[in-house]
């Protein structure tokens, strides 16, 4: 009887060296092959995916400026998974960190794995100059995870997960008209006076070619040519100096803007092109006139 027991118990220990729960790489019946679940910080839609190609989507923020948005990757399922990388079609759109050498089951992870998108609009996260801008409107990139587990037979199990990104980008864009012809800012020649607002006490002035034959008045227009509203405010460019009222323009509209003091506000959206004057406020402050 001792003798039986002791086979018995010896049986016991070997089949316990080579079970499969022993190695955090390896599967056995009943327990799930490694899960990929990308959840949005903030609340936006999620999914679940695993083994074969599928495929979810996420709507992020309205695209004003460059901008970041964090999602957790979680595995819900029972083995670990390996070498994940994480790419898109669209440099302007990166994760950080794009690989992960392993992702535990989350039920026994002691942390998170947190993902961070950075979206590049303009002005760069880092504020190091500019990027490339996003098209405006609506913006479709595709993202893909890849990785590797286990199966229930032991056998590695590629995972080739693809996520759908939408944002739409505002753009601020406007130029100056003068007759038939139109102008970006950047192209006309200027200057600098003195003068309000406080603070602000070199202003550049900008002087737009004008056909006095067709245009005896000088007059110059500002037009939106972007896809979000510009809050003008205005001051006369005289003597004496004074607040003029606001003017909301918005896309595809224009106003007669000659010889005053114009700051365009944009709301938080970027401006285009880069090398405009844009100030730290992220407003543009100038005054243009009629070169007759």
């Amino acid at each position: 009887m001792k003798k039986s027991i002791a086979i018995l118990a010896a049986a016991a220990l070997l089949t316990g060296c080579f079970s499969n729960d022993n190695n955090p790489t390896g599967n056995s019946a009943g327990r799930r092959p490694g899960q990929i679940q990308l959840v949005a910080m903030n609340g936006l839609a999620k999914g679940a995916v695993s083994g074969a190609a599928s495929s979810y989507s996420f709507s992020l923020d309205t695209a004003r400026s460059s901008f970041q948005q964090y999602f957790i990757l979680q595995n819900t399922g029972d083995v670990e998974i390996t070498d994940i990388e994480l790419s898109t079609n669209n440099p302007n759109f990166t994760f950080s960190p794009s690989r992960i050498a392993s992702l535990p089951p989350s039920e026994d992870a002691s942390v998170v794995q947190v993902i961070k998108l950075n979206v590049v609009h303009g002005k760069r996260l880092d504020g190091l100059g500019y990027g490339n801008y996003l098209t405006p409107g609506l913006n479709t990139v595709t993202a893909t995870i890849v990785g590797a587990t286990i199966d229930e037979e032991n056998e590695t199990l590629a995972l080739n997960e693809s996520v759908t990104l939408t944002t739409f980008a505002k753009v601020a864009k406007f130029s100056v008209v003068a007759g038939d012809s139109s102008y970006l800012l950047t192209s006309l020649w200027h200057g600098s006076t003195f003068g309000p607002p406080m603070g602000n006490p070199s202003i550049p002035h900008y002087y737009v070619p004008v056909d006095s034959a067709l245009n005896p008045l000088g007059e110059v227009f500002l037009k939106n040519n972007g896809n979000t509203p510009l809050t003008v405010r205005r001051w006369s460019a005289g003597n004496p100096w004074g607040a003029l009222s606001d003017v909301v323009l918005a896309p595809d509209s224009s106003f007669e803007a000659s010889g005053e003091i114009l700051e365009l506000d944009a709301d938080g959206a970027t401006f285009a092109p880069a090398d405009l004057p844009i100030g730290a406020n992220g407003k543009i402050l100038f005054i243009v006139y009629g070169d007759l």
